[in-house]
């Protein structure tokens, strides 16, 4: 009994063996015909390459009668051109050495009239004598003496506003240390330096959790969308180089009544607004009058490395009003665009505008999520919304 059972398994494992060699050979005898395929395809393209090296040099062998035909028109080309050119410039010469010739001579021509008219006692074209003017009324014909240049071409007048014509002036390393001017930071700390210390601990209060949530929104962020750059939203950034007037000299502003005017004065208001969206020199977190006084300085120092500004005193006090009213309008549209209109934090990070520092900006998250400033900002919302017969001019 036993050994039929043996002979029973060896016989499946004979059957399988038998049906695994046959797949195999079918599979030989497969790659056999793919390999002959290819052998065969290979050779095709063999002689299609060597056709086409020998279709190649037989069109190269055409050609070359016709590029040594171009080579030599480009010469002939090129010894026309400069033929003419210097026809044409002798030519202009001889035609302003002769213009000049006849201008002068009716220059030379209109003076010695004038000077004839002016010697004799009557009319210069008669023949009488010359009257005795030395005691008594000069003649009626003869009332002033002529200028001589008085039918020269005269130049006109320069031009009346002396500072329009000074539009630049150089650029000094001696800039980076100049004093600074008398207006500057006089109001810095106008509401008191607790108050600027209560947002200082706030800010460093919430830097710790600002971080985590950073880290964790790239993390969230790699793992949904990878490498992939989110789409664009929005008008791109105005660059800095494209609003400065000269790289290698300071534009001279004009002022009038304390107010930029002139050629400079749009891109100058420009340049202001797009530093106060650089977040090296201003925390998007802080109020305007927590901002570093360090960095308020270098800011000063950048803005006078392109623009001169010494024709104001109170060109400071201008600079940053401007820039204060445009870092309230950019933190105000980071907090619709950013995190009113978007709720998730990964969803933040990858939208963030690259303008803002992306630690700063989840501090300010952190901040806007309290409950205090819910509620402060509902209640705002509902004043907003509320149905009113006056227009509202309480700020952003």
């Amino acid at each position: 009994m036993q050994l039929e059972v043996v002979l029973a398994k060896k016989a499946r494992t004979k059957t399988v063996l038998l049906r695994s060699l046959e797949s195999s050979c079918e599979e030989i005898a497969r790659l056999e015909k793919a390999l002959e395929y290819a052998k065969d395809t290979h050779l095709i393209l063999e002689s299609d390459l060597t056709s086409m090296e020998r279709a190649r040099t037989t069109m190269l062998e055409k050609l070359k009668p016709q590029r040594e035909k171009l080579v030599e028109m480009e010469r002939e080309a090129a010894k026309a051109l400069t033929t003419t050119e210097d026809s044409l410039k002798a030519d202009l010469k001889v035609e302003l050495e002769r213009a000049y010739e006849e201008k002068l001579s009716k220059l030379k021509a209109q003076i010695c009239d004038a000077h004839a008219s002016t010697s004799g006692g009557g009319d210069a074209t008669h023949d009488s004598q010359p009257q005795d003017t030395s005691c008594g009324d000069a003649p009626h014909d003869v009332e002033i003496q002529a200028d001589p240049t008085q039918h020269a071409e005269i130049p006109p007048p320069p031009h009346a506003d002396i500072l329009e014509e000074r539009r630049f002036e150089p650029y000094s390393v001696a800039l980076e240390a100049a004093a600074l001017p008398p207006d500057s930071i006089p109001d810095q700390r106008a509401h008191g330096p607790a108050n600027v210390r209560d947002d200082w601990d706030s800010y460093h209060d919430m830097r710790p959790i600002a971080l985590q949530r950073y880290e964790q929104a790239k993390r969230r962020c790699l793992e949904l969308k990878g490498t992939e750059k989110p789409p664009r939203r929005g008008r791109n950034a105005t660059k800095e180089s494209s609003l400065i007037p000269d790289l290698n000299r300071r534009a001279v502003i004009r002022w009038e009544n304390g107010v930029p005017v002139g050629a400079f004065a749009n891109a100058f208001n420009n340049f202001l607004a797009v530093l106060a969206r650089r977040h090296d020199f201003f925390n998007i977190f802080l109020t305007w009058k927590s901002q570093r006084i360090d960095a308020l300085v270098a800011c000063w120092r950048y803005i006078c490395r392109f623009f001169f500004l010494d024709d104001n005193i109170c060109a400071w006090t201008y600079c940053f009003g401007q820039i204060n009213v445009s870092f309230k309008r950019w933190r105000f549209e980071v907090k619709k665009k950013y995190f009113v209109q978007i709720t998730e934090d990964w969803e933040r990070y990858w939208h963030l505008d690259t303008r803002v520092d992306g630690v700063d900006f989840f501090a300010l998250c952190s901040y806007w999520d309290t409950a205090e400033i819910q509620a402060q900002a509902e209640i705002a919302r509902r004043n907003r919304n509320a149905p009113r017969n006056y227009e509202h001019h309480g700020g952003f």
